[in-house]
Order: C-alpha cells, then sequence, then structure tokens
C-alpha cells in the first residue's frame, strides 16, 4: 500500500516597507515575509521548516512554525524569493514571491 502525503497549504503575507529620509541620498528598505502552515482541513502545522531562498543573491534563511502555524521573515529587501515549506508527513510545498511594495500574497 502506497502511503500518501497530504498536502501543506500556506498563505504568505509580504510586507514592504520603504523609508525614505530627506536627509539621506538612499532609501533604505525593511520588509518582512510572514505566513501561516496549515493542512486541507485548516488545521494549523506547527514546527514546519520554512526556508526563504533569494533568487538574486542565492542567501538563504530559515525558520520553523510556531504552535500556531505561523512563520516570519523580517528584515529582507525587495526582490524575488522562493518560500518553501516542508513538514513530517506531508508534501513540500514552493511558492514565488516578489517583493516590490506593500502587498499581501496568498
Amino acid at each position: 500500500m502506497i502511503a500518501r502525503r497530504k498536502r501543506l497549504l500556506i498563505g504568505v503575507f509580504v510586507v514592504m516597507v520603504l523609508f525614505g529620509l530627506a536627509r539621506f541620498s538612499h532609501a533604505q528598505f525593511n520588509s518582512s515575509v510572514a505566513g501561516t502552515v496549515t493542512d486541507p482541513t485548516g488545521a494549523v502545522v506547527p514546527n514546519a521548516q520554512v526556508t526563504l531562498h533569494s533568487l538574486q543573491t542565492g542567501i538563504e534563511l530559515k525558520n520553523s512554525t510556531n504552535s500556531s502555524g505561523i512563520y516570519r521573515f523580517n528584515g529582507i529587501g525587495p526582490g524575488s524569493y522562493q518560500v518553501t515549506v516542508e513538514a513530517a508527513g506531508f508534501a513540500g510545498k514552493v511558492i514565488n514571491v516578489n517583493v516590490t511594495q506593500d502587498q499581501v500574497v496568498g
């Protein structure tokens, strides 16, 4: 018998804040990627492993969901990212996120 793996559903909320101060000649960028990992029934998935991968720089950040299934990556710049979520007993999920302005994705 072949074991079926449940699918992970992830909501990703991308928030980017641009701070432009007149006294500086350049703008400062600060953004976050956050979301909630749930299973097909809507139940949250705690301790899921979440990876944020920058497609421009190759830098990866790793985090895990809390007991409410929530994860967050703070202090990232604008660009294209892949969010990968993995949890025991579930098929992995990958989504692409473009951070360019204030937005909610998911």
